[in-house]
């Protein structure tokens, strides 16, 4: 388990140099400013993501099951899920990088599915890891995954730092609806 949550800390912080290689010699044009932030609010509600309710529901299940299941539970969450996961925090900053290259551009099609389909593959695992932990679907997730698939899809057209914006709006609105509708188990488990 630790070795896992140590490997997403990593490629997050990984994401994060991404985003200062990726301003770095940038002038400071209102897409750039826009495209930064945006990007930094994404990788910190990425974080949020995996270490505000899914860890804390991986810590309880775990905690509350026996030793024979903790291992199984172990193996299926903590290491198959985990690697894409990794990959797509990976993918995430290698879309970053272009984007942030070049914010009033268009992003090519390549850096545009590597900036949302990372996303995408990092929301998808981590749906998959609460299905295992919990037993029931995270609907907020799978709506996500939806509106992932769409962004990348219907909105190829517009700059890099405006569906950078809109994606960091939806990831970060998912999370605070699933937050407020887990509020009291969330506060249990804190």
């Amino acid at each position: 388990m630790l070795r896992s949550t140590f490997c997403v800390i990593i490629v997050l912080c990984e994401a994060l140099i991404a985003i200062g290689l990726g301003t770095v010699g940038q002038e400071g044009s209102g897409a750039s400013h826009v495209a930064g932030t945006a990007m930094l609010i994404t990788v910190l509600a990425m974080w949020w993501s995996y270490f505000d309710r899914l860890f804390r529901i991986g810590e309880q299940a775990m905690q509350e099951s026996t030793a024979k299941d903790r291992g199984r539970l172990a193996r299926d969450v903590y290491t198959p899920a985990h690697y894409p996961i990794v990959a797509g925090v990976i993918l995430f900053a290698v879309g970053t990088e272009e984007l942030l290259a070049h914010p009033d551009a268009v992003l090519e099609t390549p850096a545009r599915w590597a900036f949302v389909g990372g996303l995408l593959l990092v929301v998808a695992s981590q749906s998959m890891m609460a299905l295992r932990l919990i037993g029931a679907l995270t609907w907020e997730r799978y709506v996500l995954v939806g509106l992932l698939i769409a962004a990348g899809l219907a909105l190829g057209n517009l700059s890099g730092a405006a569906l950078g914006a809109i994606v960091c709006a939806l990831l970060v609105a998912t999370l605070g609806i699933e937050t407020v509708r887990h509020q009291e188990a969330l506060a249990e488990l804190r």
